[in-house]
């Protein structure tokens, strides 16, 4: 079975790809449907969002895939993402973000003042924070689309949404070249970064270069 390869390695990478496997079986098996990542969506089709919907061929591989998945199974993913989230596997730190405090998906607005949630609070917050400033692409995208309008556990911050979308595309230009789609989307005086927050110039330029900053040591770090 492809889980029991995965967790017999004992690599936070492959405890990544385990919760993955059960978190997208428990969405298929709830919604019959789920979000496929599909940078094509970016790069071909302008979308802000690099996700789309299942194909047929994609519903009847998870349909076979996720059939007969066990309560226990379900609720061990969430060993397996804190493994990876520790170890600062890309990518697992914003899922910790989406499945929410301990797996409760409505802790963050009815239990705002309960010191445990606000204790995760603080700890993914911290943690996404330095994901981003490294350089990380999918922490870095993540953000600058949740601070645009704010949520429960992430701020609206219209400085952070410029600086990590201007950061990403920056980063993109250095991987894909200037005229990369993701880098002339992204770009610090383009139609997307100038109609999405009201900043002022001063503020711009701060946070022009503490994304410069970001991409400088995503580039230096070989981080992509």
């Amino acid at each position: 079975m492809q889980l029991d390869r995965l967790i017999a390695t004992h690599d936070p990478e492959n405890a990544y790809e385990a919760y993955w496997l059960i978190a997208n079986c428990d969405k298929f098996n709830r919604q019959h449907d789920r979000m496929i990542f599909d940078m094509e969506e970016v790069t071909q089709n302008r979308n802000l969002i690099p996700y789309r919907g299942m194909n047929d061929s994609e519903k009847q591989h998870d349909a076979k895939l996720c059939a007969g998945m066990t309560e226990r199974l379900r609720l061990s993913r969430f060993d397996y993402l804190a493994t990876a989230a520790k170890a600062g596997v890309s990518g697992a730190i914003i899922q910790v973000a989406e499945e929410e405090p301990f797996g409760d998906r409505s802790a963050l607005t009815t239990r705002p003042d309960d010191p445990l949630v606000q204790e995760w609070k603080a700890k993914v917050l911290d943690q996404l924070a330095k994901e981003a400033e490294s350089g990380d692409l999918f922490t870095l995208n993540y953000l600058w689309t949740h601070t645009v309008t704010g949520d429960a556990l992430i701020a609206k911050d219209p400085a952070l949404t410029y600086r990590y979308a201007v950061a990403q595309g920056l980063i993109y230009r250095d991987l894909k070249g200037p005229t990369a789609n993701e880098a002339t989307m992204y770009a610090p005086e383009g139609q997307l970064m100038m109609s999405i927050v009201e900043l002022k110039p001063e503020q711009r330029m701060a946070e022009l270069a503490a994304a410069q900053r970001i991409a400088d040591k995503a580039r230096e770090t070989g981080k992509h």
